[in-house]
Formats: C-alpha cells, sequence, structure tokens
C-alpha cells in the first residue's frame, strides 16, 4: 500500500512538472478561432541579428534639394526604394545602392499630382499610386498614364485580392465628442465587407481629453493582415484577405508608465491646440502594450512595445512566428514615441526611416537573421 501511495506521489510530481514545463504557448480554439496566448518570459534560443548594410541622409550628395524622406511605402521587382517626399508631396525612387533614380508626382490635385499618398502597390507594367479616393497608374519610368475614381474615401490600402482597407471615422449621434475611427474591409466596389477593427478618436472637443493619440496598426504578409488598436490590452487579430477572423495573439506583458518623454512628444505633436485645450488634458497612467506592427514576407510578425531594454538603448520587440508564438526579443531605438516607426521588411532586409537631426531624416539597410 504505502509503495502504491508512493508511485502515485511520483506520478502527481511528474504530471506536475510536466504542466510546468509545458505552462508557455497555449492554443486553445473558441468558437472556430485560434486563440494563442503567450507567456512573459520568451522561451526558446532563437536570435535576431541584424547587420547595418548602408545608410543615407536625406541632405546627401546626390538627392534633391530640400526634401524630407517619410514612409517607406514598397520595394520593386529590381530592389528600387519607393519612398515618399513628405515636403514635396512626391515619391522618391532610389536604387539600391541609395542612389537617386527618378521623383514621381508633386502636389496638386491635377492628374499626375498628389495630394496624400498612402500605399504603393505594382502590376506587371504599372506603378499604382493610392490616395484617399483615387488611384492613380504611372508607366515604370514614372510617366502618367491614367487616374481612377474609387467609389469611396479614408483609403489606406490595397490587399491582392483587390479588397480596400479604409479608416473611417463613425461618429455617436448622441454625442458629438465621441468619435471612433473604424478600420473597415471593403469589396473593389466600395461595399463595406467587415469592420476589423476600431478605436477612440483623440477628439479636441471633449470635456475631458485623452492625452494619448491612439491608432490603429496594420501589417501585412503575404497571405495575413495582422491588426491591433491601441485602446485594448495586449491581442493582435490576423485576418485572411476576404476579413475572415483567423487567430488572436496574446501576451502576457509588464505596465509601462507613461513617461515625461511621451507626454513631450504627444504635445509636440498636437502643439497648435494645446493652448486651448491643455486644461482639459489629462494622461492615463500606462502606455498601451503595443506601439505598432512590421511583418515579413514569411510571416514573421515584428510588435515593437513601449518597454524599454535594460541592456540595451531602445525598445523590446516581440517576435512571432507565423503561428502565432512568441520566439524571440530584439531592441529597437524610437524617434517618436507618438508617430509609428517608419519601417519596411523585405528580402531579409529592415529599411528604416529616422529623424537624424531636425529637417534631415536618415535611411538605412540592415540585413537580419533569424537564427535557431
Amino acid at each position: 500500500m504505502k509503495c502504491k501511495c508512493f508511485l502515485l506521489v511520483l506520478c502527481v510530481i511528474f504530471c506536475s512538472q510536466c504542466r510546468s514545463k509545458e505552462k508557455g504557448i497555449v492554443h486553445v480554439d473558441e468558437n472556430g478561432i485560434e486563440v494563442v496566448s503567450n507567456p512573459l518570459q520568451v522561451s526558446g534560443k532563437t536570435n535576431i541579428r541584424f547587420e547595418l548594410e548602408r545608410s543615407l541622409l536625406s541632405n546627401a550628395a546626390g538627392i534633391p534639394d530640400d526634401v524630407s524622406f517619410g514612409r517607406i511605402f514598397n520595394m520593386d521587382e529590381n530592389g528600387n526604394w519607393y519612398v515618399a517626399d513628405t515636403k514635396n508631396t512626391s515619391i522618391l525612387v532610389l536604387n539600391q545602392k541609395g542612389d537617386f533614380v527618378k521623383k514621381i508626382g508633386g502636389p496638386g490635385e491635377g492628374p499626375g499630382f498628389f495630394m496624400d499618398v498612402r500605399d504603393i502597390f505594382f502590376t506587371k507594367e504599372e506603378i499604382g499610386v493610392l490616395e484617399e479616393s483615387r488611384i492613380s497608374y504611372f508607366s515604370k519610368d514614372g510617366s502618367f498614364l491614367r487616374q481612377m475614381k474609387l467609389p469611396l474615401d479614408y483609403s489606406l490600402s490595397i490587399l491582392p485580392n483587390g479588397n480596400i482597407l479604409r479608416q473611417a471615422p463613425a461618429h455617436n449621434p448622441n454625442n458629438p465628442a465621441d468619435i471612433k475611427f473604424q478600420l473597415i474591409m471593403a469589396a473593389p466596389d466600395g461595399k463595406p465587407i467587415v469592420t476589423l477593427d476600431s478605436i477612440q478618436m483623440f477628439n479636441p472637443l471633449g470635456a475631458r481629453i485623452k492625452g494619448c493619440n491612439y491608432s490603429i496598426s496594420v501589417a501585412r504578409s503575404k497571405d495575413i493582415l495582422y491588426v491591433y488598436s491601441q485602446d485594448r490590452e495586449y491581442e493582435i487579430w490576423a485576418y485572411d484577405f476576404s476579413g475572415k477572423l483567423l487567430r488572436r495573439i496574446k501576451k502576457e506583458h509588464l505596465p509601462v508608465t507613461v513617461s515625461a518623454e511621451y507626454k513631450n512628444d504627444f504635445i509636440s505633436e498636437i502643439k497648435p491646440l494645446y493652448d486651448r485645450i491643455k486644461d482639459r488634458l489629462y494622461f492615463p497612467e500606462y502606455m498601451p502594450p503595443i506601439h505598432c506592427l512590421f511583418t515579413d514576407e514569411e510571416g514573421f510578425l515584428f510588435v515593437v512595445t513601449y518597454e524599454k531594454s535594460k541592456e540595451k538603448d531602445g525598445y523590446l520587440v516581440d517576435v512571432f512566428n507565423p503561428k502565432g508564438e512568441c520566439i524571440a526579443q530584439t531592441v529597437m531605438p524610437l524617434d517618436s514615441l507618438v508617430k509609428p516607426a517608419a519601417i519596411l521588411l523585405k528580402n531579409h532586409r529592415l529599411y528604416r526611416i529616422f529623424q537624424k537631426m531636425e529637417d534631415v531624416e536618415e535611411f538605412s539597410v540592415s540585413r537580419y537573421a533569424i537564427e535557431k
């Protein structure tokens, strides 16, 4: 009898240890949607290695005068980079060495000019430039071809299957100060398919104004759309390009107190409004868990957090595999805690625009490897 009790105790201890070892990443099915829960600590031996290949300043020789590097839109099959010139509302094309190739467009409403570029995509023969409510098509040499009016406003991006992402305001008729932004997937004809996410909009008309410029971060791999709204906890939603929710990715995190640096960045962003709203402005105690998202062609998801690294200068970045499992952490410096970082991941390289000094931006290229 004592022997049986002893074996039972050993069995309980063994099972408990197994559960303890397995207490990590958990996959469950909730009404047909996979929920992946990741623990605070990242297990495993996966490393992310970055190696700087080259960098280029916006005031470098050969770059047109008085330009400002903004978002990196895309890269074509020849390795040319398409970068926003936010000062001149145009697109700069740079080759793999960083040499200036050509400029496309300029400020204006007419054919071949831009008001607000949102996205760039390529067909076999053409370059498509998406604005809020129209698409302009150019030849590969940058010559204007034609323009197409879209059946809806607030467009953000066009998916490979032709569906359109748009972010539109939704007003509460009973409360004018209650305005939300909705991320909507629409068909090519403009008909809404599904609301992917929503977020409370910063509204200077409110009786009390929360000092957080919350946004919805969107990252796209070859077949998955990742969406995160900054007004919820660490939970990223993964959709297919038809709008079907496939997976919810969760991760435990440490709360990060709103810093003086963030407050200063935020006030700087709303400077024209600040004197009128400062008596109604307040800051929450904690930051959202996630700053922004990026993904590469292989489906690895990079999640930039507000948690500072204790070992290096920068902020922790959680790296997830295509299954939604956090496999590694790396560190990334940020030049703004308010605005999303200007980053593109492609061909195992990280392309980034960083504010180097006032009116001068640095465009850098780093090769990265995910090593197990």
